[in-house]
């Protein structure tokens, strides 16, 4: 059988496991106990055995990966939940609906298939609704940046750039204001596309609402 190499993220996780801890900690005390060096070297060896065989195995591999898919997972989920807290009471209620939804159809599907288990297309719903969750963090942000944007204060600089390509007296100084003003558009024009984004997902909300307000 062909091992794979020692990767040194398996070797660290492999001396962490509490069976390597309390495996090395039983040779200590035997020794201890015996007044006698053998069960330390013999711990010792056990210890360079396994730590050159685990490490390597698949299947402790796969554990890891495991092990830390499942890490990433539940701190995503504490991050969104602390995500969600800090949305207004509105935003809250259509995330709280629609997750509500979500249990709802799985509760139901197991109730009328009898079946412990969620189907993978089923539980797509878990990630849509994630989705939303982070629309609408998105969307939060999006309209903070609006409030605190002066867009009138933009506007007016873009006319005055324009007004300055019109009256530049060189071609140095055009080109100046024309690049002046052309950043000056781009940033009305990101604006603009704030706002669109930020009144579909309002209209996205009043739905939700309006859905679980029947």
């Amino acid at each position: 059988m062909d091992w794979p190499k020692i990767d040194s993220r398996y070797l660290k996780e492999a001396f962490k496991e509490p069976i390597n801890f309390w495996g090395m900690a039983g040779f200590l005390v035997g020794a201890v106990f015996f007044q006698d060096v053998t069960p330390l070297l013999l711990g010792l060896g056990s210890e360079a055995l396994y730590l050159a065989v685990v490490p390597a195995t698949p299947f402790y591999r796969r554990l890891v990966l495991r092990r830390a898919k499942e890490r990433a997972r539940k701190l995503r989920e504490a991050q969104r939940e602390a995500v969600i807290k800090g949305f207004d009471p509105r935003e809250r209620e259509a995330v709280e609906y629609l997750r509500w939804m979500k249990n709802q159809i799985y509760s139901n599907y197991k109730k009328f298939t009898t079946s412990k288990d969620i189907p993978a297309n089923l539980q797509t719903l878990d990630q849509r609704w994630e989705d939303f969750v982070d629309l609408l963090d998105v969307y939060r942000r999006r309209k903070h940046h609006l409030r605190s944007t002066n867009r009138q204060a933009v506007q007016n600089q873009l006319k005055q750039a324009e007004h300055a390509v019109q009256t530049a007296t060189d071609d140095r100084q055009k080109r100046i204001q024309q690049a002046n003003a052309e950043i000056l558009r781009r940033r009305v024009a990101a604006f603009n596309d704030l706002e669109r984004s930020v009144r579909m997902v309002e209209g996205g909300q009043r739905s939700s609402c309006y859905a679980s307000h029947p």
